[in-house]
């Protein structure tokens, strides 16, 4: 039983011998593939192939597109609103050859001249591939822009005593701040129905613009629908009153 307990032991440190040298052999190859790549190694750790952007590739790809843009300081400016940056989808002969470069979108508003700024980032350069700057084209809202629609129909005066009084009148409780609400909003262009809208409503398109339909928790809708500007900061409109 001795022996036998003797030789298990021998054969366990061998055992973590090899695994160590194994493991030790493959952390020698990965700096040797970096050192071999030093541009793979300073952009950092990326996703391949079809593979959603990582968050730091993400960072990296809105990084280069606000340096291309001398107008865009930082993502933070609240005159802009960075609406959306994923992997660029690549042509599908780029896909047979099997060897594309890895690249990413950058969609990003500013309110101040309501253009949309896209830019194609290529990660293993950190070149602009493309850019191009277009007004009229309005991707889905981000979150914080529905946030930012619903502050500003809440700090609308008019606005507020109006949903007071309908959240009173279905739930029988006052309206003391917006938790008490739920909301849903999409963009809004002034050509889905140009015939109703006021002049300030009717810029909704070149401007930035949300159309909010507002909820009590128990999904009781309220007939009204107000359109905020999100380039001008303002309630334009309410329809359905």
């Amino acid at each position: 039983m001795r022996r036998f307990l003797h030789r298990y032991n021998q054969l366990d440190k061998w055992a973590i011998t090899c695994v160590m040298g194994l493991l030790i052999g493959l952390l020698l190859a990965g700096m040797s593939a970096r050192a071999s790549s030093p541009t793979a190694f300073l952009l950092g750790a990326t996703g391949v192939g079809f593979d959603a952007l990582t968050q730091q590739e993400q960072d990296r790809v809105l990084a280069a597109a606000l340096s291309a843009n001398a107008t865009m300081v930082h993502a933070a400016d609240a005159a802009q609103e960075v609406l959306l940056v994923e992997r660029h989808q690549e042509t599908k002969d780029a896909y047979q050859s099997g060897h594309w470069a890895r690249r990413g979108d950058a969609y990003i508003y500013d309110y101040a001249t309501d253009t949309l700024t896209y830019a194609l980032i290529n990660l293993e350069t950190g070149q602009v591939d493309a850019k191009e700057e277009t007004q009229f084209v309005q991707l889905p809202l981000t979150e914080g822009e529905i946030d930012r629609a619903l502050d500003i129909a809440y700090a609308d005066e008019a606005l507020r005593t109006k949903l007071a009084a309908l959240f009173l009148a279905v739930s029988g409780e006052p309206l003391a701040d917006l938790s008490q609400l739920n909301v849903k909003a999409f963009v809004f262009r002034a050509d889905s129905m140009p015939e109703d809208l006021n002049g300030a409503a009717r810029q909704c398109g070149l401007h930035r613009c949300a159309q909010l339909l507002i909820f009590t928790h128990d999904d009781v809708a309220f007939e009204m629908q107000p359109i905020v500007d999100l380039s001008f900061g303002q309630v334009v409109q309410v329809l359905g009153q």
